[in-house]
């Protein structure tokens, strides 16, 4: 077994090996102020047992383990002592918890405390509570001579007797120097149906064993359409069911197992109008229509404090898209995601459509007619509300969502592409207070925050639906 003083050297041994530690103490408390004095050298780890408790199979000590370090003057090092010492004290729990030394344990979690001013002025640290467990206590392991044998007798004995629920059967008392001799009753065994209901019983000798049979069963589907006999000690497979699509046989399904049912428009999953099941009749309503290509973009969720109209948490616009080339067609019946407003990339007007936000009649539009001018981001605000391209107004300045999803984060320069072209600052409408908003700074890559007194580029942005643009 593993003793105190064996405890102790274990943990000076860890004491020794820790490259912050120059000291170590293993005493009782009283002892401590005669080891922190000023000429020591600190950190000093010292160990006080606080309580036992010893068992046959165990033996859990519990100690306060200290470690302080010198207060400078003028205490300029005092949180730099606190942090060093917890992480000391945090380095031994882990050692002796998660360490290969399997004749030491660490029970259940230890607590720290931190000190100021122990004993003398000029130390400060932590002292940490932990119980050990260390190896079993054994009376083997008891130095003893030879104990003489005669004279007496021991008390009578107490015996019980359970069966593997824990319920007692049997209990009494043995004469000392006797021996115990209980009879064991026979044991009845009961088969019943998952219905409670008895089908057979058996005896079972004391010491010996039964066998079981079940009687065979029978077997009948809900709508009577057949009927099989199953075997006590066998199973029943049901037949296969046949899957039919507007009265064309598609295959078969194994019985009792689930059917999935994936509707797709080839491509994406499409959530029908309803489903509905009679009988042995599926009956799935798919919406009309195509598919759409895509959504709004996603909204920032700043929805609860408006700093002025017309910025983000005001308009609360979007939600998600993909980026650069679509999965099926646009509107123009090619797979750009961005084009024109008619469908190419020469942009005449300054209007660019993301179709990758087209959601069957509205398309998200980016206005960058003007993006040499500079401006502060209320001005950027009250620009975007006030232009009219394509005749129509309601524009408003692009919130971080907005022009986070046209940022190419494959490329150094997230905004210096067709048919952008940026590589500065872009305000967006998303303020974090009454002072500051958001920008994009494609060049570095980044989305920042800076004071809105600054001037930065602008892009407005608006959804069009398709008789606004003529589609």
């Amino acid at each position: 077994m593993t003793t105190y003083i064996q405890l102790l050297n274990k943990i000076e041994a860890f004491c020794d090996a820790h490259y912050q530690i120059q000291r170590y103490g293993g005493e009782f408390r009283e002892q401590m102020p005669n080891l922190s004095t000023e000429s020591e050298k600190y950190p000093i780890v010292f160990v006080t047992p606080t309580a036992g408790v010893p068992m046959y199979d165990t033996n859990q000590i519990s100690l306060d383990i200290y470690c302080v370090d010198i207060i400078q003057k003028g205490r300029e090092n005092l949180n730099t002592i606190v942090s060093d010492c917890h992480l000391i004290l945090t380095d031994l729990y882990g050692y002796f918890s998660q360490g290969s030394d399997l004749s030491v344990d660490v029970i259940g979690l230890p607590s720290q405390r931190p000190l100021n001013n122990l004993d003398l002025d000029y130390v400060a640290g932590w002292v940490m509570t932990i119980v050990f467990e260390v190896d079993g206590y054994c009376v083997d392991a008891i130095p003893m001579g030879d104990i003489p044998s005669g004279g007496g007798t021991c008390e009578d004995a107490t015996y019980t007797i359970t069966d593997d629920a824990g319920n007692t059967l049997y209990s009494g008392s043995i004469t000392s120097g006797g021996s115990l001799n209980q009879a064991i009753n026979d044991s009845t065994a009961v088969l019943k149906n998952t219905v409670g209901t008895t089908i057979s019983t058996t005896s079972i000798n004391a010491e010996g064993s039964a066998d079981i049979t079940a009687p065979d069963g029978t077997v009948e589907n809900s709508d009577a359409s057949y009927t099989d006999s199953v075997l006590s000690n066998g199973s029943l497979v049901l037949p296969d069911s046949q899957i039919n699509v507007n009265g064309v046989d598609e295959g078969d399904v194994v019985s009792v197992k689930t059917i999935d049912v994936n509707i797709t428009d080839g491509t994406d999953p499409v959530t029908p109008d309803s489903v509905s099941l009679v009988g042995n009749t599926l009956t799935v309503a798919v919406p009309s229509g195509s598919a759409s290509i895509g959504a709004k973009i996603l909204k920032t969720g700043v929805s609860s404090t408006s700093y002025r109209t017309g910025d983000d948490a005001n308009t609360d616009r979007g939600r998600l898209s993909s980026f650069l080339v679509l999965s099926s067609n646009n509107v123009f019946g090619n797979t750009n995601r961005f084009t024109d407003t008619l469908g190419g990339s020469v942009y005449a007007d300054g209007v660019v459509l993301d179709h990758s936000t087209d959601d069957g009649s509205e398309i998200l539009c980016y206005y960058i007619g003007d993006l040499t001018t500079t401006r502060t981001w209320a001005d950027s605000i009250d620009w975007a509300l006030g232009i009219t391209p394509l005749s129509l107004s309601g524009w408003g300045l692009a919130n971080i969502n907005e022009l986070f999803e046209i940022a190419d984060k494959r490329s150094t320069s997230w905004l210096n592409y067709s048919p952008f072209n940026i590589t500065l600052q872009v305000w967006s409408s998303t303020a974090y207070n009454s002072s500051a908003s958001l920008y994009i700074y494609g060049a570095n890559r980044q989305i920042q925050g800076a004071g809105i007194l600054n001037n930065y580029r602008a892009i407005a942005t608006r959804y069009c639906t398709y008789a606004e643009l003529g589609l």
